[in-house]
């Protein structure tokens, strides 16, 4: 894994910023490992897809993520 991309094993990559994103909207926080929120990214996906207001849900997203400090 370099740091910003993962490949998940149908092939797909999957950006870290985005991950932490779909993680924050479903789940509102950060308390978990990185390797959680990365292996959570493909059900998750599925579950904001189908979910109308998951906009409104990013209030707070990019705030709390610089706070990480994640390049």
């Amino acid at each position: 894994m370099n740091g910003h991309t993962r490949t998940k094993a149908k092939g797909s990559k999957i950006n870290k910023k985005e991950a932490y994103r779909i993680f924050w909207i479903v789940k509102g926080h950060f308390n978990a490992t990185e390797s959680c929120i990365l292996d959570c990214y493909d059900g998750y996906f599925k579950r904001v897809w189908y979910m109308e207001e998951a906009y409104l849900r990013e209030d707070g997203f990019e705030e709390a993520y610089n706070k990480l400090g994640i390049e």
